[in-house]
This record gives structure tokens, sequence and C-alpha cells, in this order.
């Protein structure tokens, strides 16, 4: 079945459509909406225990460097302890021992401490009972050994280094005599964390800045994701963006602490409930949509299509038609009563009359249509288009400018005349439009005298020559050319728009000049000769004919009486 696009149907089906989309992007945005709602409360939840862990981890740090620094001054205890004299290295043994014995107590996350002094190679070392991994500790005296000048270095501050198979955070101070260290491992560090209770599958873990991983990672899914995002927030990392990754720096060491999150561990059974909304709401609205169906061919489709019957049988002629009217609703019912009772006064009515209002309003019609080029508009949106895509900008700005300016004249003030001057430039507008979109093979050119510029004309009188040129002259394997001319003719003026295509069909201008109706669509030169006859009467004439060797030739002459100077056009 066609669709009548504006029949009263389609336009009450706009209406309940245009209520349902709306209704249903509102639905997925709210469901949006609420999902970032989710993931930014998940993600600020879990960023606070992060700032506590990382906060207290700070804490103890300091701590330790600051233990560290106070022992890199005592002097006296260096001196000792670096002594050769076994009398004076056992007393800085003691002393070290007394003073240090219980202060790996006060530091939960750090696993040991060290002194070294590369001169007697002497070394004093003290563990937390958290790891009993003797190969380990080996390893790291050794680092101790063969790294003390850059320790050193390092006068209380932390560094991550890689011993054996662990990542290691290891601070240290002193001066070339002896070494203090304070050393921990990530994995340590990592054990309060892994004791939370959180909701979902949380996952947490120690980075470097530029995303390599410091602690454990189980998951091999999790160890190639990416660590080394913008942490102001959240962001989204792994095959199909389905984990949610936040983390915090931290001001000593120069590690972050990174938190992964899986995205339907965050949302819980909000997409069961997502489903049954959608369910419900298409049920509302499929069930709905008959029970509107019903009510509206009771009360208004049906009377309205006896009433298009009844104007349809108007309409052949027969003014003696009448509706039947039916029960329905209150309004229809006094709309068909007085459709039936203007049927009869239309009955009796002057035919002649009649008949000049409705060719005046046909006339009219016509004219509208003939602005109204979808086509046109959208081969100049796609050339647009395509023009974006290869980032011709000079070339956008160009056809936005001429098609702006050819939309405006059309959307302008309706007047029943317009000075040769604007109609030129809205022309001009046009071909601009067609010169881009066709390209070299197309050209026009314009030869109008500066003093008829102030000439008054129907609107769109020029505009309808030449796009019958464009139209039917136009060959891609040929330059096709459009000329207009404008010139004075004896005492009045000719407009002349020409060619070079193969010219009119000899039946058009047979049918033109014998004053048929042409066929097909062809209504435009028509529709011209009629709006000049009702403005201008016989004092204005339009001739086609067909040039030599080829192409077309459209004549307009108006009379010396029309040629006034430009004043402000009637408006219709």
């Amino acid at each position: 079945m066609k669709i009548q696009l504006s029949s009263l149907r389609y336009k009450i089906f706009l209406t309940v459509l245009g209520i349902s989309v709306p209704a249903i992007l509102l639905f997925f945005a709210i469901n949006t909406y609420a999902i970032k709602k989710i993931q930014q409360q998940i993600y600020n939840n879990n960023l606070n225990l992060m700032n506590v862990h990382i906060s207290e981890l700070e804490t103890e740090l300091a701590s330790a460097s600051n233990k560290l620094l106070k022992q890199s001054i005592d002097n006296s205890s260096i001196n000792n302890f670096a002594s050769s004299d076994s009398k004076m290295k056992y007393n800085a043994i003691i002393t070290y021992h007394r003073e240090n014995a219980d202060a790996l107590k006060d530091f939960k996350m750090l696993e040991g401490q060290i002194a070294f002094s590369p001169q007697n190679n002497n070394m004093i070392t003290y563990f937390n009972d958290y790891d009993s991994d003797y190969k380990k500790r080996e390893a790291v005296l050794k680092y101790v050994k063969e790294h003390t000048k850059e320790l050193v270095a390092l006068n209380g501050r932390w560094k991550t280094c890689r011993i054996g198979d662990e990542w290691i955070l290891l601070g240290a101070s002193g001066n070339e005599k002896a070494v203090y260290c304070f050393w921990t491992t990530y994995n340590l560090m990592m054990r309060p964390v892994k004791n939370w209770k959180l909701p979902g599958n949380s996952y947490f873990c120690f980075v470097s800045q530029d995303g390599k991983i410091y602690s454990d990672v189980k998951n091999e899914e999790l160890s190639t994701l990416s660590y080394d995002g913008d942490l102001s927030s959240y962001y989204f990392g792994g095959d199909r963006n389905k984990y949610l990754i936040s983390g915090v720096e931290t001001s000593i060491g120069n590690f972050r602490l990174m938190n992964v999150v899986e995205r339907k561990a965050c949302l819980g059974i909000f997409p069961q409930m997502q489903i049954l909304g959608i369910l419900v709401l298409i049920f509302v609205l499929f069930a709905g949509i008959p029970c509107i169906i019903h009510i509206l061919n009771k009360s208004v489709f049906n009377p309205v299509d006896r009433m298009e019957s009844g104007i349809r049988e108007v309409e052949g002629g027969n003014l003696t038609a009448q509706i039947e009217n039916l029960k329905s609703s209150r309004e229809m019912e006094h709309l068909i009563q007085s459709f039936n009772e203007m049927i009869l006064q239309v009955r009796d009515m002057k035919i002649q009359t009649y008949e000049e209002s409705l060719e005046r309003q046909k006339l009219e019609l016509d004219y509208l249509n003939l602005q109204i080029e979808p086509h046109f508009y959208l081969n100049a949106l796609n050339v647009i288009n395509v023009t974006a895509q290869v980032g011709d900008t000079k070339l956008i700005y160009q056809m936005t400018k001429n098609l702006s300016q050819y939309m405006r004249y059309l959307m302008g003030s309706r007047k029943e005349l317009v000075t040769l001057q604007e109609e030129i430039e809205h022309v001009g507008h046009y071909l601009n439009i067609m010169e881009i979109r066709l390209g070299e093979n197309f050209s026009y050119k314009e030869q109008i005298e500066e003093n008829l510029l102030t000439l008054q004309i129907p609107p769109l009188m020029i505009q309808t020559l030449v796009e019958n040129s464009v139209k039917y002259a136009f060959d891609v394997y040929k330059e096709t050319i459009v000329e207009v001319h404008a010139e004075r003719n004896g005492t009045g003026f000719r407009i002349c728009v020409m060619d070079n295509g193969e010219g009119y069909p000899s039946e058009y201008l047979e049918r033109y000049n014998n004053n048929l109706e042409p066929e097909g669509n062809h209504i435009g030169i028509m529709n011209l000769r009629s709006r000049l006859h009702m403005i201008f009467g016989e004092k204005a004439s339009i001739r086609i004919f067909n040039r030599e060797p080829q192409g077309a030739c459209t004549e307009i002459i108006i009379s010396a009486d029309n040629v006034q100077s430009c004043r402000s056009g009637r408006d219709v």
C-alpha cells in the first residue's frame, strides 16, 4: 500500500513515533547515566581505600627514611662500625643492636634492615617474620654490598630494584664508611590490600610510572593491561574495554597503586534490570499502540476516510455528493455535517469565479513547487560531505556560502516583483553551486546591461530557465556552457537564456507553440508564461527556439510600459 506522507494517519503515526522514540532514547540515556554513576561510585570507593593505604605506606616509609638519616649522621657510631679495631667494632654492633633491634617491629610493611661497612666488610641485619626466604635475603645482602656507593647517594630516598624474581623497594643513607638500609617487597606492601573485602571482582597491584608491574599479577589478561594512563579519573582497558582501571600516585618511591575491576562486576544485576526494563517498555508500546489505533480508527480515521471519499466525488465533478454521518466523535459528526452543507452551497456558486480561483491557486502551488528541489539540496549536501572527507575547507566554504545565499533568497519575503539584480545574484549562487558540483565540464557566462539592474521582474523567472538549461543541456563528455543575457530591446528589454546542449525536442516546441500543456512534469516554462500573463498581461511574451548549430534559447520580452525603477515589490 502506498503511503501518503501528508495523510492524517501518517501524521498521527509520526506523532506517536515522536513520543515513543524520545521515550526510548530517554530510557537509554537514564540507563547510561546510571551506569556511569555506578562506575563513578565504585571508583570513588576504591580510590578512598587506595588513598588510605598509600597514606599509611607513605607515613611508614617517611618514618623509615628519617630513621636512616638519623643513623647516617651519628659520626661516632659510624666510626666505630667502620673501625678495623675488633673491640670498637664489637661495641658498635652492641650499640646498633641495642638501638635498632626493636625498630623494625614498628614498621609493619618493611621486611628487613641492613647496616654495612665497605671498609671492614662488617654487616648487621634484622628481619621481620613476614618472609623466611633465605635465598631472597642473601640476594638483598649481595646487592647492598655491590651497590654501596649508589645506595649512599639515595640519602634517605627509596629506590626500586629487581633482585632475583622479585621487585624490591630499598631505602638507604650513609657515607663512604657505612650505609644503612631498610627494604621491603611490593608483594609484602600489597598484603593489607589483599585482605580488603570489596564488591565485585577487584584486583590491586603496584606498578611503575610507565606501567611496569612490580607486584604479583596472577591473571595473564590483567598483566597485559595498560597501567600508565591518566589517574585524574578512571579509564577502561582490556578486550572490549571490559576492565575499569584507576590508581593513585605516591610521593615516596615513584610508584603507583592500581585497581582493576571488571565492568560486569561493577554493575552487578543492573544489566538484568536493564533487559527487564526494555521488555516492559516494548510491551507497553506495542500493547498500547493497537488500542490507540482502534480508538483512532473509530473516532477519526473512518470518518476522515468517508470525508475523503466525498471530497474525491466533488473533485470528480459530483456536486450532489453527501457523506453518511455515522456515529463517531462529536467533532467529526459536526465536521461531516458542515461539509455536507458546504457542498450544497458550492453547488450554488458561480462556476466561473470558482474556476478562476482554483486556477490561481493551482498556479501559486506550481510556483511553490518550482522552489522545492530536494534533489538539488541533497546533491549539494552530498558534495559538501565528500569535500569534507578530503579536507578541502576552501571549497566547503564556497559551497555552503552559495547554498546559504540560495536558500536565503527562496525563504525570504514572497514578493510579486524583485529587481533584476536580485534575480541575477540568486542565479549566480545557483550556477556557482552547479559549477562546483559538475566540475570542469560546466561553465556559465552572463552579459547584463548595468542600467537594467533596477528593473522589476517576477522572482525565479531567470532561475527557472537556467535550471532547465542545466538539467537538459549538461553532458559529461563535453563542456556545457549556459549564458544569461539582458539588454535593451527598443523601448523595452529582452532577457535570454542560452545553452549549447541538444536543444528542445521538436515535439515540445510544437506543443508549446500551439499552447498545449507539455507532456510529463515540464511545468516550468508554462508556469512562468502564466505568471507573466497574470502580472503584465499581453505586454510580456516568451519565445523558445533552437540555436544553430545546436543549443536551446529561451527569450523573454517585456514592453517599455513595464520598465520601472526599483521599488519594493507587492507581497502576495
